[in-house]
């Protein structure tokens, strides 16, 4: 059985998660504004002392690399990169979008994330989970403008939104789509990260070099101000 840190920086909602393969262990969850850098460290050692490991023990990695906010991406992976350095491990590194849908993953709908950019933007994609509940990318992740996504999913059915932007643009989004269905679900991540790193893994997705575990940008860095 594998041990499996999961971690999530890319938004205000801070998540890390110890798992055996898909049995999650821990949980913790928090809510950061400017103080990353000073308390992830501290949370990652609360998590695994509460289970009685260290990094050593940990068999593999899950990390979510965005979309989401810079800062965010930039500490948490170069935090996951300074425990690797001495011992490197495997890694599977996750989009943020990917792990929003896999908590719908029983759902038979066209899943579409929706993360608040601000700016009247979002980070969106769409995805579908087939029959044996594998994730299949129908649109890759990208930047739009509130009004454009009526366009972007333009012949598209059957579709549900998830995601923190659905929160932030639900009244529009009701006039755009007629039957507009979303499901509400938590921004903390980690738990799915490590769920998406156990079954990845087993299927020889993942990577072992630290300069093949990179940000998934889509918003130049200096446009972060305002975050989320």
């Amino acid at each position: 059985m594998s041990l499996i840190l999961g971690l999530d920086t890319t938004s205000r909602h801070v998540s890390l998660s110890l798992s055996r393969d898909d049995r999650i262990l821990i949980e913790y969850n928090f809510v950061t504004r400017d103080e990353l850098s000073a308390s992830l460290i501290p949370a990652l050692s609360f998590v695994m002392d509460s289970v009685g490991v260290d990094a050593s023990d940990i068999d593999l990695f899950g990390v979510g690399i965005g979309p989401g906010l810079f800062t965010g991406l930039r500490v948490g992976l170069t935090t996951l990169k300074g425990i690797l350095l001495p011992s490197p491990k495997p890694v599977v590194p996750v989009v943020t979008l990917e792990a929003l849908v896999w908590k719908l993953r029983q759902s038979k709908s066209l899943l579409v994330p929706l993360i608040d950019a601000r700016r009247r933007e979002v980070y969106m994609g769409v995805y579908r989970f087939n029959k044996e509940s594998r994730l299949k990318e129908i649109l890759p992740p990208r930047l739009a403008e509130i009004r454009d996504i009526p366009g972007i999913l333009a012949g598209y059915e059957n579709l549900r939104f998830t995601g923190n932007g659905v929160a932030a643009y639900r009244g529009e989004l009701g006039k755009m789509f007629p039957g507009f269905r979303s499901r509400g679900r938590s921004s903390f991540l980690a738990s799915e990260i490590c769920r998406i790193a156990a079954v990845r893994y087993a299927r020889g997705e993942y990577v072992e070099r630290l300069e093949d575990i990179r940000p998934l940008y889509l918003r130049p860095p200096d446009a972060e101000a305002g975050g989320k």
